[in-house]
């Protein structure tokens, strides 16, 4: 018995397995799916699955309450701080006085794109950016 149940297990996951495949017919409409005709060539799609909990909250049995608590610190958390200038001031100066020093000390700098790719800056691009610093670092840093 166990070793029908390992192969009716082993049978399913090979299923799985699978993967949605991508072709193209003869009149030129592309189609998907696990079973391509015979005698056609394919392409393995690789399809990540859902996330098990997308970040939204269990059901409670007492939801008013709940609902009530989330509206509360929703509002609370969507409250823009009062800063003051000199405040902002102070991080602003604080911020352009290390990136200064980091440029300073290192030869190499690396930019993180928006994409997530990283590249080094040129030397034109870090004497740019220091002229920056140091004009932020004249105008915040009173």
């Amino acid at each position: 018995m166990t070793r029908f149940l390992i192969l009716m297990a082993l049978i399913a996951s090979n299923s799985f397995a699978a993967g949605i495949q991508k072709w193209t017919d003869e009149s030129g409409n592309v189609n998907y799916g696990d079973t391509p005709p015979v005698k056609t060539q394919t392409q393995l799609i690789s399809v990540s699955p859902p996330p098990s909990n997308p970040g939204k909250p269990l059901p409670r049995l007492n939801a008013s309450e709940d609902n009530e608590k989330l509206a509360s610190d929703k509002a609370e958390k969507n409250k823009v701080p009062e800063v003051t200038t000199r405040e902002a001031n102070k991080v602003i100066c604080e911020k352009s006085t290390h990136d200064l020093e980091v440029i300073s000390s290192n030869s190499v700098i690396r930019m993180r794109n928006n994409d997530g790719t990283e590249r080094i800056l040129s030397d034109e691009e870090i004497d740019q950016r220091r002229i920056k610093l140091e004009q932020d670092i004249k105008q915040y840093c009173k």
